[in-house]
């Protein structure tokens, strides 16, 4: 009896050390998935400004920038028929201590999309990293992406082969 009250306190004390552990490494996951999910859904839902604090500087110069000129230049009849858009995240893939991988499915009520979006940690937080947008879609040859870029204020397209680049969000893109 006394031996089970000299191991009990030791035993319970490795209990908790072991579930912080555990806990611990969980909770990049649900924080790259809720930094994610909150950039995704402004974004899928046309409120480009409220997916400033969830992305880079890099992001913010380009991808916004482009998303803020799209929006503008959308029927605002579109946007009614597109909204509201429902975000499914479906995975989430550390790469590395710095760099995450979040795979998404986003449903409107005209369209079905699935993509990834790659994260880094900046300072301390999660944030979305997107330097360039590419579409396989229908419009991009077998192969290739139609690649956007935005160079000195201009927008580019080209047709790009596909590789394995983690700074690029893909998205395919089915009618429903």
């Amino acid at each position: 009896m006394k031996l089970i009250k000299n191991t009990l306190p030791l035993l319970l004390a490795a209990l908790l050390l072991t579930s912080s552990v555990l806990m611990t490494q969980d909770n990049p996951k649900k924080e790259i998935k809720m930094v994610a999910y909150n950039y995704l859904d402004a974004m899928g839902n046309y409120r480009i400004d409220d997916a400033v604090p969830y992305c880079t500087k890099e992001t913010q110069d380009g991808v916004l920038v482009t998303g803020r000129k799209l929006v503008e230049m959308v029927q605002p009849g579109y946007i009614e028929s597109d909204t509201p858009a429902k975000i499914k995240i479906t995975d989430v893939e550390l790469l590395s201590d710095t760099t995450a991988k979040v795979y998404y499915t986003k449903r409107t009520p005209i369209k079905k999309q699935n993509g990834e979006v790659k994260l880094v940690l900046r300072d301390g937080q999660w944030k979305v990293h997107i330097v360039q947008i590419q579409s396989t879609g229908p419009n991009a040859p077998k192969g290739y992406r139609i690649e956007h870029v935005i160079k000195n204020g201009t927008h580019v397209y080209r047709k790009v082969p596909i590789t394995d680049d983690d700074t690029v969000q893909t998205e395919k893109t089915e009618k429903k």
